[in-house]
C-alpha cells in the first residue's frame, strides 16, 4: 500500500526538471500539513516546581518526581522543598546520596508498585520507617514516583475472634 508520500515522490521521479520545483513546493506545503494535524499533546505544560520534589542539603539539590518519597521522618521535613523555589547546585541522584547516605536511603519498586496496581507490603513499610531516614523509590536505578494507594495498608475483610475462628 502506497502512502500520500510516497505517491508524491513517485511523481516526482517522472516530471521534468523546470517543473519539479514548483512541485517540491507543494511536498513541503503538503507535509506541514500531515504535520500539523497529527501534532497531539501529550500533557498540559505543568511548571517543574509542580511535578517534582527536591530534597536540598549544604547546598545540594536532588530532584525526585512527586511520590518518589515514600518515607519522609519529622525530623528531615525542612530538607523537603515541595512546589516552592529550591536554591543551589542541582546533582545527580548517585552524588547526593553518596554526601547524604546518613538521612538518605533508596527503596526499589516495581512498576505494578508505581502504578498503584500493587501495595508495597506493610512489614516492609514499616521497616523503612525504622530506619529513620527519608526513602526514595527508584526503578531501574531512578527515582520513581509511587501512586498513593501502592502506600495504603491493606484492610482485612473480615476479622478474627480470639480462637482464630471467622464469624
Amino acid at each position: 500500500m502506497m502512502g500520500k508520500f510516497d505517491q508524491i515522490a513517485l511523481v516526482l521521479m517522472f516530471v521534468p526538471f523546470a517543473q519539479s520545483a514548483e512541485i517540491s513546493k507543494h511536498v513541503v506545503e503538503e507535509q506541514q500539513k500531515v504535520v500539523k494535524s497529527s501534532t497531539v499533546k501529550l500533557r498540559p505544560k505543568v511548571p517543574i516546581h509542580m511535578r517534582m520534589d527536591f530534597l536540598s542539603d549544604r547546598n545540594l539539590l536532588l530532584m525526585v518526581p512527586k511520590g518518589a518519597l515514600i518515607v519522609v521522618p519529622k525530623e528531615f521535613e525542612s530538607k523537603i522543598v515541595r512546589g516552592g523555589k529550591a536554591d543551589g547546585s542541582m546533582v545527580s541522584m548517585k552524588h547526593f546520596l553518596a554526601s547524604n547516605s546518613s538521612w538518605v536511603e533508596t527503596y526499589e519498586v516495581h512498576f505494578e508498585q508505581m502504578m498503584g496496581k500493587r501495595k508495597i507490603l506493610q512489614e516492609e513499610l514499616e521497616r523503612l520507617v525504622l530506619l529513620n531516614k527519608v526513602i526514595i523509590a527508584i526503578n531501574g536505578g531512578r527515582p520513581a514516583g509511587v501512586k498513593p494507594v501502592a502506600l495504603e495498608p491493606e484492610i482485612e475483610l473480615f476479622s478474627q475472634n480470639q480462637k482464630g475462628e471467622t464469624p
